[in-house]
């Protein structure tokens, strides 16, 4: 007697059409298209965070350098020993020596401060710097900008930054050009301290507005804008032309200044 075998085999589905397959990839790609801008947006809007971050913590070493000495630290040398930037050195030792905190995340690796020990520098320990550290000059690539002049720099009048010079007065110089007593800044809540800097070797750890230092103005390099300390240690997120001439108005150029007064 012969058996009938079922067969279990089920018929096969067709497979995707070259046409389907083309459309699928097409869609695939259009999300693509859609998210990178976000994502890519995104990605720059954690680092804006992180700058931000940097700075808040060196507005916090500011405020500790502030209550021991009673002066801001000043902005580089002057004469003798070459231009050394001091202001960053002098925050730093506040901060637990993390040079790392004065490095923008967007900013190029030239610009990056690294702590470098050289014996044959045969340096004393000074200006914040440790033992033969390798300082920073006034043409060293940096990121971030002390406002050391603040709207002007007219050796005829009181000076309206921070100040520009350190041990001027030991010098035998004039004493308002030194370091700025802390108690001449009238409004530390509006008043600029330290902001992202362009990177080219000139002056780039200052920061100015006046129209004929474009290359001293803030960098913008977070979606078109600057990160900005203030002297009272909070941070604000600015565009260019809300900081500096000619395109600012009254209120923008009189944060840059200790008497909260444009000029």
């Amino acid at each position: 007697m012969s058996r009938l075998v079922r067969s279990t085999r089920q018929p096969q589905s067709p497979g995707f059409t070259l046409v389907e397959l083309l459309v699928v990839v097409s869609i695939i790609a259009l999300l693509l298209a859609l998210l990178t801008p976000t994502l890519s947006r995104a990605r720059e809007m954690t680092k804006s965070v992180a700058c931000r971050s940097n700075l808040h913590q060196m507005g916090n070493g500011l405020q500790t350098y502030l209550a021991t000495y009673k002066y801001y630290p000043g902005g580089h040398t002057a004469g003798g020993v070459g231009t050394y930037v001091v202001w960053a050195p002098r925050i730093r030792m506040y901060c637990g020596y993390n040079s790392e905190l004065f490095n923008c995340p967007v900013a190029p690796a030239i610009q990056r401060w690294k702590t470098v020990i050289d014996p044959a520098l045969n340096l004393p320990k000074r200006w914040g710097y440790l033992a033969n550290e390798r300082p920073l000059y006034w043409n060293t690539p940096f990121s971030y900008g002390y406002n050391n002049w603040g709207q002007g720099q007219d050796f005829s009048q009181p000076q309206w930054g921070l100040g520009g010079y350190a041990e001027w007065r030991i010098q035998g110089n004039a004493e308002d050009w030194d370091a700025l007593e802390a108690s001449r800044v009238r409004v530390p809540a509006d008043m600029i301290a330290v902001g992202d800097s362009k990177s080219e070797g000139v002056w780039d750890a200052f920061i100015d507005p006046q129209p004929g230092e474009v290359r001293e103005w803030p960098n913008d390099p977070h979606l078109q804008k600057s990160n900005i300390l203030f002297c009272d240690a909070h941070v604000e997120t600015l565009a260019i032309a809300e900081l500096v001439d000619p395109f600012t108005n009254d209120h923008g150029k009189s944060r840059w200044n200790n008497d909260n007064q444009r000029h």
